[in-house]
Formats: structure tokens, sequence, C-alpha cells
């Protein structure tokens, strides 16, 4: 029975708690034009992050964003597309938007466009033309986080969070095949440690011995709990998964051991798997310098938020003193993934 709680408790946290609606209206008023971006190549991650400021862009600036046709990204096999992991009608619900199909032109000769290549967070947003349709080529979009835009009020800053938040909202089949994947190997939301160990190209540079350290750190938080990891490594041999369990008596679990049957061979969903089934863990030790750590973090981040949310609203309905102390300790300390 507690165990069914913990999964509505979380489900509820991840899928249901945004309201998916702008709490006021931006504050232009100009005719409707459009917002193209060229999609980043690299990682699901760096997608997401140009994605995220793209959605905020066109919330705060009343623009219609134009969603490129599907296109190859780094270790996916397949064509990408937003839509494909982000709810579609949610989105829809905090800006207007429509997608482009195959050969259509993603970034057109009539929007305006930098003649030289610049980073998002050095453009004056309010400088651009207002009468025209804008696009943004790579360059511009990648790995820039949303909130580091240069916004010109407190109140357009709040609508970009307002529409990040949620409008982008993971489709419901992947929660649920996240689910089933730890069921799978017998782990519970929050009775887990996860840690994301990045090797590949990071296997020679400057971040490894901040992994090194990190197993250790991994080893101590988890505090005897199973430990899911999600990695890149070519096996098991790795020197820094064998760092990791020689380190420790708790059960060792990788994430490629929970994927169902269906997704062996697409690495889209593994990606989208790794990164939910991680946010699920009672805590969470990630690789330094990777986006797809800081993903995780990311959601883990948005999930704590919805979960203070809940435990306020039951805290104000709680006649016990000493449970809203418990309630409101248990949202500011970390993710309280049990209800103990």
């Amino acid at each position: 029975m507690h165990s069914a709680v913990v999964c509505i408790s979380w489900w509820l946290a991840l899928v249901h708690c945004s309201q998916a609606v702008i709490l006021h209206p931006p504050r232009r008023e100009h005719p409707l034009h459009r917002l193209y971006f060229v999609r980043d190549n690299a990682g699901l991650s760096n997608v997401k992050l140009g994605f995220e400021s793209m959605v905020a862009i066109a919330a705060v600036y009343n623009r219609e964003l134009v969603i490129p046709p599907p296109s190859p990204i780094d270790h996916v096999p397949q064509l990408f597309s937003e839509l494909t992991l982000y709810n579609a009608t949610t989105l829809g619900k905090v800006v207007k938007f429509r997608a482009l199909e195959k050969g259509d032109n993603s970034c057109p000769e009539s929007a305006f466009t930098f003649q030289l290549p610049l980073h998002l967070h050095q453009v004056d947003l309010d400088r651009l033309p207002f009468d025209r349709d804008w696009c943004f080529h790579r360059k511009e979009t990648r790995i820039h986080h949303f909130e580091c835009l240069d916004f010109s009020s407190e109140a357009e800053k709040a609508t970009a969070a307002q529409a990040v938040f949620n409008g982008l909202r993971l489709q419901d089949h992947w929660v649920q095949d996240a689910m089933s994947s730890l069921q799978r190997v017998g782990l519970e939301p929050g009775r887990f440690a996860a840690a994301h160990v990045r090797r590949g190209d990071m296997v020679k540079s400057w971040m490894v011995n901040h992994v090194h350290d990190g197993s250790a750190l991994l080893t101590d938080r988890a505090q005897g709990l199973p430990i899911l990891i999600a990695s890149d490594a070519k096996g098991v041999d790795d020197e820094i998964l064998k760092s990791i369990k020689s380190g420790t008596d708790s059960r060792i679990v990788y994430t490629w051991q929970a994927y169902p049957p269906k997704v062996k061979a697409d690495s889209l969903s593994k990606a989208v798997l790794d990164l939910i089934m991680c946010s699920m863990g009672e805590t969470f030790v990630g690789t330094p310098g990777s986006t797809f750590s800081n993903s995780i973090f990311m959601l883990r981040a948005k999930i704590g938020k919805c979960r203070a949310r809940g435990q306020k609203e039951v805290a104000l309905m709680s006649s016990s003193a000493a449970t809203q102390r418990k309630l409101q300790y248990s949202s500011q300390a970390k993710l309280f993934w049990n209800d103990n």
C-alpha cells in the first residue's frame, strides 16, 4: 500500500503538477510574428536547453514558435523533433506554435538573422526588429539556459519561467515507461541512489578526476540504498564503475538492465528513460560539465517544487502543528520521495 502511495505521489509531481497556463499575458502588444530557429545537432540535453530558450522568447515576445523539421542529433539514430519528447497540448497553452515538415525551410530569407553569430545571452532582444520574423541559428541557441537571457523586466522573466515550467511537460508514456523500468529491476521511487557517470569524450578531460571523487561521494550518500547507474561506459569493467562497485555493499543496478526489450536499439528512449529514472532517486550524483547531468538536476528541481507545493497544501489542511513543521522541513531540505 505504501509503495502505491509513493508512486502516485511521484506521478502527480512529475506529470500533473503543471497548470500549463501563463498566469499573466505577455506585456507586449504588437502583431504576431514568427520565431524560427535551427535545431542544435549536439546531444539531447543541449537540444533541450536551446528549445527552452526558444519557448521562453516566444512567450515573452508573443511570437509563433516554428519548430524545425525532424533532424539528426548526436547519439540518436532516428530523426528528432521536440514534439517526440514534450506534450504538444501543454506547449500549445503557453505559446502558439507550428511544426515544419521535411523539406520546409526552417530559416526563411525574409526573417531577421544576425550577420555575425552571437551567443543569446549577449543579445539585447528589445533591439531586434519587432516588425519582422526572427531566426536564430545553431550558434546563437547552443547551450544557453533561458534564465541567462537578457529580459528587460521581472515580469518578462516570470513569463519566461512560467512558459518553460508549465509548457514543457514530458509525454506521459515516457513517465509510464520509466516507472515500469524501475519495477523491472525491483526499485521504487525515492528508495535508491542514482548516478550519471559520463565517460566517452570526457575520459581524457580534466573532468575525469571529479568523476573519481564523485564515486566516493555516491557510496557515502547511498547509505546502503541500491545504486542505479546511468553511464555511456563501454562495459561494467570501466574503472569508475569498478570503483563504485568495490567501494560499497549496496546493490548496483545499471539502467540498461531496466530497459524494456522494445528500446534496446533506441538511443532516444534510453536517454529519456535514464533522465527520468535518475530524477526519481532519493539522492543523485552527476558528472561535472555534463549537460545530461544538468538536465537531471533541473528535472529534480522541478519535481521538488511540485512536491513542495503539494506538501504545503497538505500542511495547510492539517490541524497538527508538528505535522506542519515536518512537511515544511522535508520540502526545504531535499527531495523526499517517500512519506516517512
